[in-house]
């Protein structure tokens, strides 16, 4: 038994020491080794961290046991410095074997209100835990409770150190979502440190903080087209574009750029944001204030641009779908707040009929839902009086924009209104059944 306890402490004492000395460490792992070699069970290569699975069993073990013997004396902080020491030891394997057990983590922070341990060292471990376990939800909460109180040691002013930060936490999140297809765990700890930079230092008004949220939509735009089909990209996306309409910074050199590129799309000739809106929208006695301005430049950038992108290298996934409806839900949304129309949203769409009087009128359900009569669907009159009332100021600024929203083929077959979206077919359901939402009050 000695001689086992002796083997467990040699193994534990190398475990610690790898992470106190090498402050780049990446990853760690149980490599699945089941059966001893008379060599140390710990492995160390390029910076990566492993431990031999033959010997976790009885490691753990030994672990529990020792520190439910010091529980109750760390709380009442009457451990002698070298047992504490050791108690950072266990802990530290421990928590890299099992992390969903809360009692070590309350454990490793009573050590860092004690101040024995450095909270440098602690986003260290909590990397090597998410790096093993992606979705563990004790570490992240162990993280956010670190970040915290980094942040508040940093001084307000100083906007670089924190910007540093968040830059880690950024590098973290995107390697446990590389591990873990639709880790939500990851993505709201993303979302978390960008509104705890922004709280610490309240800077939604200036030009970094567009900037800063800029790059997270392009990083977002390649996260994206390489995890098509995961939703979790496109939430945090939507997220970020609704950062960018609470910002009431101007438009910076991105919008801007995104504004030119948009009136080469639908044939707009405007000198300046407010032209361009008027010219969109119409004309209306207040001005739009400018995060509408770049929150509408942005969603009609993806719809005519990233979408359409996607659509084409990726048909069929329903992630996109749902992103499109997020993106003409808004741009709706927008168009009756700047001419101060009314709407109602509690309304049960499998109640309404398409040639109701008081949503859609002049369209015939066959005549949509018929995939044999595409050519005639070409050929509507698609005027704004055969639309709700409260859609025609979008609308007759340019019906252009409104057709393609919707393309001619991708027209939904009668007995599949409320279908899938394999072929597509559910954008025209997802938009009509938007439009039927709006209705003057």
């Amino acid at each position: 038994m000695e001689e086992d306890n002796a083997m467990y402490e040699k193994i534990l004492i190398d475990i610690k020491n790898l992470i106190y000395c090498d402050p780049n460490l990446k990853d760690f792992c149980i490599v699945p080794i089941n059966e001893n070699k008379n060599k140390s069970p710990v492995l160390y290569e390029e910076h990566n961290l492993g431990l031999e699975l033959w010997c976790v069993k009885y490691v753990y073990s030994y672990l529990y046991k020792e520190l439910f013997k010091v529980r109750q004396r760390l709380t009442k902080n009457r451990l002698i410095h070298q047992k504490i020491e050791e108690v950072d030891k266990y802990l530290i394997s421990a928590l890299l074997i099992h992390p969903d057990v809360s009692t070590f983590w309350n454990m490793r922070r009573e050590l860092v209100e004690y101040g024995i341990i450095n909270l440098d060292i602690e986003l260290l471990l909590t990397k090597l835990v998410l790096s093993n376990k992606s979705k563990s939800n004790e570490a992240f909460a162990y993280r956010k409770w670190v970040v915290t109180k980094l942040l508040k040691a940093i001084p307000k002013q100083d906007i670089g150190s924190t910007l540093a930060l968040l830059n880690r936490e950024f590098i973290v999140t995107e390697m446990a979502a590389q591990k873990s297809p639709n880790n939500y765990h990851s993505w709201n700890h993303r979302m978390w440190s960008l509104e705890a930079a922004l709280t610490k230092h309240d800077f939604a008004d200036t030009i970094s903080y567009l900037n800063l949220l800029f790059e997270q939509l392009d990083f977002s735009i390649r996260w994206i087209q390489s995890h098509i089909s995961e939703h979790t990209g496109f939430h945090y996306r939507q997220y970020l574009l609704k950062c960018v309409l609470n910002s009431d910074c101007l438009g910076s050199e991105r919008t801007i750029k995104s504004r030119h590129l948009l009136e080469a799309f639908i044939h707009i000739k405007a000198c300046d944001d407010e032209t361009f809106i008027h010219q969109l929208l119409g004309k209306c006695n207040s001005p739009m204030h400018c995060s509408k301005v770049n929150f509408i430049i942005l969603l009609l950038e993806d719809l005519f641009y990233f979408m359409e992108k996607l659509n084409e290298l990726f048909p069929g996934h329903e992630a996109i779908w749902y992103h499109r409806r997020f993106i003409i839900f808004h741009i709706l949304k927008i168009a009756h707040e700047y001419h101060n129309i009314g709407w109602f949203r509690n309304v049960n769409i499998n109640d309404l009929m398409l040639n109701s009087n008081d949503n859609i009128t002049n369209i015939d359900y066959d005549l949509l839902c018929d995939g044999n009569n595409i050519q005639n669907y070409q050929n509507m009159n698609w005027t704004p009086s055969s639309l709700p009332i409260c859609t025609k100021y979008f609308l007759s600024s340019n019906l252009n924009i409104f057709k393609k929203i919707v393309p001619p083929n991708v027209m939904p077959h009668k007995n599949n209104w409320r279908g899938g979206t394999k072929n597509g077919c559910s954008v025209f359901c997802v938009l009509i059944k938007i439009i039927i939402l709006f209705n003057v009050e």
